[in-house]
């Protein structure tokens, strides 16, 4: 009350004076008599200057005694003691109302935060490595897991403008000491920056655009030029490395088999020959292989995954698209797992099948509970290491007998109910991320029924579903932000997911696995999808009819 001549003056007002009054300002307590009323008591760590229980403390009693006086003073520091440690206790689980002073902002480190923090509509993100350390899988991985979220983005493979500028194959092309192969790679790193910068320039994506450029791109020197062929393409070009750090020498030895099977590179020759000649251009490489570095490059934002994400460095990392990637890095690995995307059994309404306009409060009938009792015997089945679309793998890769399956549903109580008959005596998370789509005023109707009401709506929804709300509901675009999560949760798991939940958020995961981005056409879904990871990061689908 600025207003008030004296502190007992009382006034009506609802008017609060702003915070930046409230500030600390030169000593003392930083605020005018009247402004105190409307600060918090901040309790002060006891033995400061300012702490009136030292300096206000009344003048101890003559002593009769030097006995009486010894069994005062060990009085008086026990109390003193246990009031110390209570006044600590307040100011920390009270907390206080100072704020940093401004030259904290000035500092270096919170100016490149401040640049690196704003959202930036492109950015190139550049992988780095050896042969044989996961880039292409990583590359492919975070583009489908981006495309997914409704970001426009595209893979550029260095390999595939190397195999335009040259017919002919040779490992010795990678040699440094090779003056004819440096300027041919020079000129393909140059090529790659230059079709992956051209199109971001065309891309005009209100989620923004992101063009991976899977590559080696092992020196210093060679990021320090296409980091400038970035910026002097377009200032709003954001530029983030992503490393993969390999020492686990039989993942290398099983990357380099997998390459030698796929790559066109070897197509003429055998297994054996591949392998030889994978091996001299890794030689080759290492000789000027320089690894990102915190010192020497720290200006760089980058991303360091060791041996698939054991243990991960970011560096300069600030920016919404960037840090998003990070929690999705960090669940990726190699194992071999199946996850099972299962479609809550729905009961019959009106005598039809129904996918959706499903109380939510609706029980399983006879049919789905037998569905149900189909369900389990995959689920055991998966816990043995046997399940749809993948033959179990005598190495190990597979999943092993006796693993523990993890299973998840959504909130619904027909989802639960079938989690509790498929696996009984299995502990299950329900999640209302897997809930269906909120059709907001339209909750209670199914989509043809939707159609019928509001045909304009039903329209402009079944164009653009992604970002198309539903009144006082959700679109699609809502439904992956809180699936993403759950989508890590899976992603990082080693054991077999049976994930149960309903049609909507069905299509939503699905489209990941699949890679189909259209959402104007809608999937056919079986009741169980069972995906397994395949090469590069794609998935392998088998469905199964529980009916």
């Amino acid at each position: 009350n600025s207003g008030s001549s004296s502190s007992n003056n009382t006034s009506t007002s609802s008017e609060l004076l702003p915070l930046a009054q409230c500030a600390r300002r030169d000593s003392g307590t930083g605020c005018s008599e009247d402004e105190a009323s409307f600060l918090p008591a901040s309790p002060l760590l006891p033995g400061t200057a300012a702490d009136s229980s030292v300096l206000d403390a009344p003048p101890a009693e003559p002593a009769e005694t030097s006995a009486t006086t010894a069994n005062t003073s060990d009085t008086a520091s026990t109390v003193a003691a246990d009031g110390a440690q209570q006044d600590h206790a307040a100011y920390y689980s009270e907390g206080n109302t100072d704020t940093a002073p401004d030259a904290v902002y000035g500092f270096d480190h919170m100016r490149v935060r401040d640049e690196l923090t704003p959202l930036q509509s492109r950015l190139a993100v550049v992988m780095v490595g050896l042969p044989g350390r996961g880039k292409s899988f990583l590359a492919n991985k975070l583009a489908g897991f981006l495309a997914w979220k409704g970001v426009d983005v595209r893979v550029f493979h260095e390999g595939v403008q190397r195999r335009a500028l040259s017919a002919t194959y040779s490992c010795d092309m990678f040699d440094p000491d090779n003056a004819e192969g440096a300027e041919l790679l020079r000129r393909v790193a140059e090529n790659t920056a230059t079709d992956m910068l051209d199109w971001l320039e065309s891309r005009q994506s209100e989620s923004g655009s992101v063009a991976v450029y899977d590559g080696y791109n092992t020196s210093k020197a060679r990021r320090k030029m296409l980091f400038d062929m970035c910026k002097a393409r377009s200032s709003s070009v954001a530029v983030v490395f992503i490393e993969s750090v390999c020492t686990d020498r039989q993942l290398v030895h099983n990357n380099f088999l997998s390459k030698v099977q796929h790559s066109k590179d070897y197509a003429h020759l055998s297994a054996e020959d591949g392998l030889t000649d994978l091996y001299r251009r890794l030689a080759f490489v290492e000789k000027s292989y320089e690894s990102l570095c915190d010192v020497d490059e720290a200006a760089l934002s980058f991303i360091k995954l060791f041996n698939m994400s054991s243990q991960m460095l970011s560096n300069n990392v600030f920016g919404r698209t960037t840090k998003s990637t990070l929690p999705y890095l960090m669940s990726l690995h190699v194992a071999r797992r199946p996850v099972f995307l299962v479609r809550a059994a729905c009961p019959p309404r009106h005598g039809e099948a129904r996918e959706d306009g499903v109380p939510c409060h609706s029980r399983l009938g006879p049919e789905e509970r037998k569905a149900a009792l189909k369900l389990r015997k995959l689920i055991q089945e998966a816990a043995q290491g046997r399940f749809p679309g993948l033959v179990r793998l005598s190495n190990g890769c597979a999943c092993q007998a006796g693993t523990s399956v993890r299973i998840v549903t959504s909130t619904l109580p027909r989802a639960m109910e079938m989690a509790s008959i498929a696996a009984p005596g299995v502990q299950y998370e329900s999640t209302c991320a897997l809930n269906p789509l909120n059709k907001g005023i339209y909750a209670d109707l199914s989509l043809k029924e939707v159609a019928a009401a509001d045909p304009d709506f039903y329209h402009a929804w079944s164009a653009a579903p992604f970002r198309t709300c539903f009144p006082a509901g959700e679109c699609f675009r809502d439904v992956v932000a809180r699936l993403e999560p759950v989508l890590l949760d899976i992603e990082q798991c080693t054991a077999p997911v049976v994930v149960i939940t309903h049609m909507s958020t069905l299509q939503a995961l699905c489209r990941y696995f699949v890679g189909c981005q259209d959402w104007s056409q809608q999937l056919a879904l079986s009741d169980v999808m069972c995906f397994t990871p395949r090469e590069k990061g794609a998935w392998q689908l088998a469905c199964v009819d529980l009916h």
